[in-house]
């Protein structure tokens, strides 16, 4: 008899150790799945932004079209802001992705987006005057993936052909 708690009481530790891996899995997706919706909230509100204030979309096609030096001073501080914004979000998708935290199909279409945004001139110019505010990291990532490969146009048909 002593022997048959013995082992009830085995499996009942084992049904825990069970249970307990399955929540922390879960937990994990959890987490995974929050920071991918954490994400898309940032990246949408970047295009949100631009597309609900009329203001900021005309700012930001002068600054990407003529670099920092066509804008005014506080039209320049609000553009460098804006593309600050934008730089943030991709340094946080760039920490989420390196600790595994991000669908790497969602991140390469990301960094797809920004490879296109650096080939405007304000765009590329705001990073050379923020990106000393930047972790080593994400300098080297942004500077050596985000800045290299084939752009498309943000604004303009492809050329066809």
């Amino acid at each position: 008899m002593n022997d048959f708690i013995q082992m009830a009481a085995n499996v009942a530790v084992l049904a825990s150790l069970i249970f307990v891996a399955l929540q922390v899995r879960m937990g994990v997706q959890m987490l995974r799945d929050a920071a991918v919706r954490n994400h898309l909230e940032k990246t949408q509100s970047i295009s949100r932004l631009l597309a609900e204030n009329a203001q900021l979309a005309d700012l930001w096609l002068r600054g990407s079209q003529g670099g920092l030096a066509s804008l005014a001073g506080g039209e320049r501080v609000q553009f460098v802001n804006f593309c600050m914004f934008m730089f943030r979000t991709m340094e946080e998708l760039h920490a989420q992705h390196t600790r595994g935290q991000m669908d790497k199909a969602l991140y390469a279409s990301n960094v797809t987006i920004f490879r296109d945004i650096h080939q405007l001139r304000g765009a590329a110019e705001a990073w050379q005057v923020r990106r000393h505010l930047f972790t080593p990291e994400f300098r080297t990532f942004y500077e050596s993936y985000v800045t290299s490969g084939e752009a498309k146009p943000l604004y303009d048909l492809p050329p066809s052909g």
